[in-house]
């Protein structure tokens, strides 16, 4: 590694989204989507350096050719400025994080440790009085920036701070009187402006809503979107586009034609209720 020092580290087959650790210490993150171009940087020379590797698994697809596509680390780790120069890092271990409750349990838990940066474990515990019923409602966790929430043994889904949603649905039957649990994986760690901040513990929240919250408003982005369609109707004018669609929908399926013919006449009427408020 010494020979390396200063070379850019590169990903090769990251499926879909990973945090580069160096003795614990966030190196990096590396996206499938936006790979870093210069890729990561080694650290200069000094003690000896781990590195690790966590790697996130967005999502799998379920149709086309990308539905036997594998997970995880696919491909090698090298550092070098060049492809033709580029030497490969060996001696890597693979397992799995401990993600069953049962094994969360068991994780060393410190209480009122500050947040700071790369993979961490948060817990939390609030209480429903005898008087208070369990209700359908929305967790909203201000102050992380991405990762999972699990209620009370149950995952509730992935969180992120860009959003658009942000908060995860808890049917009621997963409250209980009295004590609940709340457990967070944060993979980024609080975002660096609040990472400096003296107060960054008490941003970082578990919220309980009355109703879902978004991160933009959805009725402009409902209109913004029926502006667009309205736009290319113009474009193309308004035969030629429908016989596109009905060319479209010659080769779906019955299931398939009524939901697009209902997608298509709300776009109309959105499109329509655009130009009467502009």
């Amino acid at each position: 590694l010494d020979a390396l020092e200063g070379m850019p580290l590169k990903l090769h087959g990251v499926h879909d989204f990973a945090v580069v650790l160096c003795n614990g210490e966030v190196l990096g993150t590396w996206d499938r989507s936006v790979p870093p171009k210069a890729g990561l940087q080694l650290p200069s020379r000094g003690e000896a350096r781990r590195f690790e590797v966590l790697v996130e698994v967005t999502a799998r697809i379920n149709f086309g050719p990308g539905v036997a596509e594998r997970k995880g680390l696919e491909g090698r780790v090298a550092a070098g400025l060049r492809p033709q120069d580029e030497r490969e890092l060996l001696g890597w271990e693979s397992r799995a994080l401990p993600m069953q409750w049962e094994q969360l349990a068991l994780l060393p838990w410190k209480e009122g440790a500050a947040p700071s940066p790369g993979p961490r474990f948060y817990r939390g515990r609030f209480e429903l009085g005898g008087d208070e019923e369990p209700a359908d409602t929305w967790v909203r966790v201000p102050g992380f920036s991405r990762g999972f929430v699990a209620l009370n043994g149950f995952n509730l889904g992935w969180h992120r701070r860009e959003g658009p949603q942000l908060t995860l649905y808890a049917p009621k039957a997963l409250l209980r009187s009295g004590l609940n649990e709340v457990v967070v994986f944060e993979l980024l760690g609080p975002p660096p402006a609040a990472a400096a901040s003296a107060s960054a513990t008490k941003q970082q929240k578990v919220l309980l809503e009355a109703a879902p919250v978004w991160s933009q408003n959805r009725g402009k982005l409902a209109f913004v979107q029926a502006r667009e369609v309205w736009a290319f109707c113009q474009q193309v004018g308004i035969r030629q586009g429908s016989q596109l669609a009905c060319r479209e929908l010659q080769k779906c399926s019955k299931f398939k034609v009524v939901g697009a013919v209902a997608a298509a006449v709300l776009a109309v009427l959105l499109a329509f209720v655009a130009l009467v408020r502009s």
